[in-house]
């Protein structure tokens, strides 16, 4: 099975994410005039990828992605998703690849990654999409109870395989790296991007919700 593309290692596509200036003047005032259309998408939940589609997607589909992960430097080199790009929110621009291309923001939970989603929306990028529970839900879902227990926590952190029960929005701290870490590995643990699936694996069952706009046409394969 062929892999989804990861854009985001190549220099020109991260290089089209960040401004040359600093800012856009009107991105503030396009994403006001189009605050209640934007919000109301945000509400239906319509734009929202759950980790599992992202993964099984990645494998099992043919359409490119492009991972944007819009939090702080200290939390990204931590732990971040194989093959996202760090790129601060203030920086994001509209110039992407549009071509087949999905981009998918995330942040720790949603806030962030929302407000990312809806600057590139209010600057015309059709195909951009949030990581549905961001890092914390993917860490619930992919993070093995044993690697949460070697860790010394001033808190409970979820972890397991694969529940269908794990809610998206079940955090109750906005934006914060719920799951503790002795050491920062970035992408370097198993679990930024899990092996590919075999028959017998888990499964989690979710909505899928991407859909390129602007891809030629294609294509079979899908994520669920």
């Amino acid at each position: 099975m062929k892999r989804w593309t990861h854009l985001a290692a190549g220099a020109a596509v991260l290089a089209a994410l960040i401004l040359v200036a600093l800012g856009e003047p009107d991105a503030a005032a396009k994403i006001e005039q189009q605050r209640a259309s934007l919000q109301a998408r945000l509400d239906a939940r319509e734009i929202h990828v759950d980790p599992w589609e992202l993964y099984e997607g990645r494998w099992n589909s043919r359409m490119k992605v492009l991972l944007v992960d819009v939090r702080s430097e200290a939390d990204y080199n931590v732990f971040h998703l194989r093959g996202a790009r760090r790129v601060p929110l203030e920086r994001l621009q509209a110039n992407l690849p549009t071509q087949g291309v999905a981009v998918v923001l995330m942040s720790n939970d949603e806030a962030a990654a929302e407000a990312g989603w809806m600057r590139l929306t209010a600057l015309g990028q059709p195909n951009a999409y949030v990581l549905s529970g961001g890092v914390n839900l993917w860490l619930d879902i992919f993070r093995p109870a044993e690697a949460l227990a070697q860790v010394a926590t001033g808190h409970r952190a979820a972890g397991g395989h694969l529940h269908g029960n794990l809610d998206a929005r079940s955090t109750t701290t906005a934006d914060v790296l719920r799951h503790r870490f002795r050491t920062a590995r970035g992408d370097a643990w198993p679990f930024a991007f899990p092996p590919q699936p075999h028959e017998g694996s888990p499964h989690r069952e979710y909505k899928k919700v991407i859909q390129i706009m602007g891809a030629a046409a294609k294509t079979g394969g899908g994520c669920g």
